[in-house]
């Protein structure tokens, strides 16, 4: 609100004030107070004058859809609702609070029912001879997104956008579907559209940075994630931390991507980002340390993932094969039997990394049948069949320690060659 307004707003209220001091019985005057003092955003005033208007006029739509509309502002969306719904209730061809209706629907998550509202209210205007304003047209391509898909939406948000080349919300939400309907390319170009109209929006560098991410641009993505987590807006935030350190990851710069991480770590801690979070963190930090060697400390961020995450299995192969790795035999066993049960009930699926790890299991205990047994299961599952054989080459220090003689090693390999 800027100061020319506050002032229009204020004199009104002032006027209205004295109006009603002056003829304490009308419900006019206060009604008016209340709502000026709504629009100096006083809403728990204006809810204490609005409550003594519903004492006198409890069916007054307006007085129930401005009461609803205080709640809105206060983000209590449950209790806005029955406001309005209780004015639509009264006057069920307003258009406003039957969009408010489902505007509050909207912020409860219940998006079907609330395009239904704002459907409702298109028709409205149509009957009226309104135009649709653009407000009312973007909630209702939002929830047309929510509830019946991108390729449904994404022909709303374009109208709105040719309405306005300019209008910077519309073309985040194009961009967004193009993403999600896997047209990668045109998605960044709208992007970067948005970058020349807005180029300290954080929330479309961090997009950028995220499409370039899933397109396997880890260089780019770096680039822009530097911008984002660098902003004062976004410099505590954990996502943008956490794909800084993923894009890191994926370019083979471990230590670079733990110190991010850990980044990310204190902050999804700070602002209680949830328990997924964390666990893509801690595993992630883990699988770093493990590619650098740094045994113990993977071991650390593998047994906290255990403590916290007891109904999570997906890391328990890791867990077992840094074990094994330390050459703990004992403890390999415990995660590797476990694992190789949970897979034969069905209960598991294991990665390919996870089936090689259970057949090297088997090839120190010398069990040669389940050994090639999971090494079959491994290939089967590799995209690139010399990616295989050069990860079964590399782990051979490993097995080397358990007295797995080289010339065994390689006619394994041999026979896995084989046609």
């Amino acid at each position: 609100m800027d100061t020319a307004q506050q002032k229009s707003h204020q004199d009104s209220l002032n006027y209205y004030l004295d109006l009603y001091q002056k003829d304490s019985s009308s419900m006019h005057y206060l009604k008016n107070v209340a709502y000026y003092l709504a629009m100096l955003e006083r809403y728990d005033e204006a809810l204490t004058e609005h409550a003594k208007v519903q004492e006198q006029l409890p069916n007054d739509d307006w007085n129930l859809g401005n009461m609803g509309y205080c709640y809105q502002k206060k983000e209590d969306y449950k209790t806005a609702y029955s406001y309005h719904y209780k004015s639509h209730q009264f006057n069920p061809n307003a258009v406003w609070n039957t969009n408010q209706v489902g505007y509050c629907l909207q912020k409860m998550g219940d998006y079907k029912e609330a395009l239904n509202y704002h459907l409702k209210a298109k028709e409205l205007c149509k009957n009226a001879r309104q135009s649709v304003d653009k407000w009312h047209k973007e909630q209702i391509a939002y929830c047309t997104m929510q509830t019946q898909g991108y390729a449904k939406a994404l022909p709303l948000f374009r109208e709105l956008e040719n309405e306005n080349p300019h209008d910077i919300w519309a073309c985040k939400q194009i961009a967004y579907c193009l993403f999600y309907l896997g047209q990668t390319y045109e998605a960044l170009d709208y992007h970067k559209k948005i970058e020349e109209n807005a180029p300290k929006d954080m929330w479309n560098i961090g997009q950028m940075g995220y499409v370039c991410e899933q397109s396997g641009d880890h260089y780019k993505a770096v680039s822009y994630f530097e911008i984002y987590t660098d902003s004062e807006e976004k410099k505590e935030d954990a996502w943008g931390w956490e794909h800084l350190a993923y894009n890191h990851k994926e370019l083979g710069e471990y230590q670079s991507a733990i110190y991010f991480y850990q980044i990310a770590e204190k902050y999804a801690k700070k602002y209680a980002k949830g328990n997924n979070v964390l666990y893509y963190i801690w595993e992630n930090t883990a699988f770093c340390y493990l590619e650098l060697n740094q045994l113990h400390q993977a071991l650390d961020y593998f047994l906290k993932l255990k403590e916290v995450y007891i109904n999570k299995m997906e890391f328990l192969g890791d867990l077992a094969w840094v074990y094994l790795k330390m050459r703990d035999l004992e403890k390999a066993e415990e995660y590797f039997e476990k694992i190789i049960k949970n897979h034969e009930k069905k209960y598991q699926i294991l990665s390919n990394k996870d089936l090689l790890h259970v057949g090297h299991y088997y090839f120190c205990k010398f069990d040669m049948d389940n050994a090639n047994k999971y090494y079959k299961q491994s290939l089967e599952k590799y995209e690139e069949k010399e990616t295989f054989f050069d990860d079964f080459e590399e782990d051979y220090n490993v097995l080397q320690v358990f007295g797995v003689m080289y010339s065994d090693f390689r006619q394994v390999k041999m026979e896995l060659q084989a046609p």
